[in-house]
């Protein structure tokens, strides 16, 4: 690993371990026992804290917490730094609480739309999926969301699919 990943990984776990000192202070039962430094990880029993849900309709926020099942999450899902988890924060959130329209806004490297004007729902299920196969590398995911949307935007106009 490079230093600057390092500092990086240091920097992301003291905002963490910060977090967790003022909203959870005194309920120490909801983590693992960890040495100072290290990641800051949910009891097993506590990982569904682990997807940030906005205040919604309870109904709503069990479809967000079970989009991804608990045997399809991946090995360290209970720890704050879980790119499955924030996945499943983010398009979760999204596709159960119907704003697809607010990723039109996000714009990729070139300046363009990431996303495009109107982001179909099937879209959103083939991202969705990538986040659910527990991706190891964001280089592989990024390739992967790649090939799926070239197969969307070659697909356009022959209706929904899945990649």
């Amino acid at each position: 690993m490079s230093s600057e990943h390092d500092h990086y990984i240091v920097a992301l776990r003291q905002q963490f371990a910060e977090y967790r000192k003022v909203h959870f202070a005194g309920q120490e039962h909801l983590f693992e026992d960890r040495p100072e430094g290290d990641a800051v990880v949910w009891a097993a029993d506590h990982q569904d804290k682990n997807v940030m849900v906005p205040p919604c309709e309870p109904s709503l926020r069990e479809q967000i917490i079970r989009k991804i099942p608990v045997s399809q999450r991946h090995q360290h899902f209970a720890s704050m730094q879980s790119s499955q988890a924030l996945a499943q924060t983010v398009f979760g959130v999204i596709e159960v609480l119907s704003n697809l329209s607010m990723l039109s806004g996000v714009k990729a490297e070139d300046g363009r739309s990431a996303f495009g004007p109107a982001l179909p729902h099937w879209y959103l299920r083939s991202l969705a999926a990538i986040a659910i196969t527990g991706e190891s590398s964001f280089v592989t995911a990024r390739k992967t969301w790649r090939r799926c949307l070239s197969s969307a935007r070659a697909r356009v106009g022959r209706g929904p699919r899945t990649c």
